[in-house]
């Protein structure tokens, strides 16, 4: 493929990962924002946890679907051909999720809470952060089998 089309799709799916991701979080925030305060006695960065819970699903989801994951199936059924080509691999997990997830956003928020010493917050959020992504890359992945028809 052509080095140009790469640099091009990565920096579409990019740009849309990152409007999506601003646009989520800032929405999540805003009706979150005032329950964490009340209830936590801090800000509680709910849009970090709601867009790297939903990135961590799109990624199992294609991934399962582009043949990155293997599914294990019976002898009789026959992997169909990925849908999903390179170039949307290329766009929705790179591209896309790259520019969407933020876990980096997520260890700035855990440092920020420690040193505001808002240790129930940051309690919280690294459970729901590194549960909630397993949880939604399992959901993802056993989504993915239903769409190609491999489930259980």
């Amino acid at each position: 493929m052509n080095a140009w089309v790469d640099v091009v799709v990565l920096a579409i799916g990019g740009a849309l990962g990152t409007l999506a991701r601003y646009s989520i979080s800032r929405w999540s925030n805003e009706i979150i924002q005032s329950w964490s305060v009340s209830i936590l006695g801090a800000p509680f960065p709910i849009g970090t946890v709601v867009v790297n819970l939903g990135g961590t699903f799109v990624i199992a989801v294609v991934a399962t679907i582009a043949g990155i994951i293997s599914v294990p199936m019976p002898s009789s059924i026959h992997a169909p051909h990925s849908i999903i080509t390179p170039t949307m691999r290329l766009f929705l997990i790179t591209g896309f999720c790259g520019g969407f997830t933020t876990f980096s956003s997520l260890m700035l928020d855990c440092v920020q809470m420690l040193e505001s010493r808002s240790y129930a917050a940051l309690g919280l959020y690294g459970v729901l952060s590194t549960i909630g992504a397993a949880f939604c890359f399992f959901a993802g992945w056993w989504c993915a089998r239903f769409i190609i028809g491999r489930a259980w």
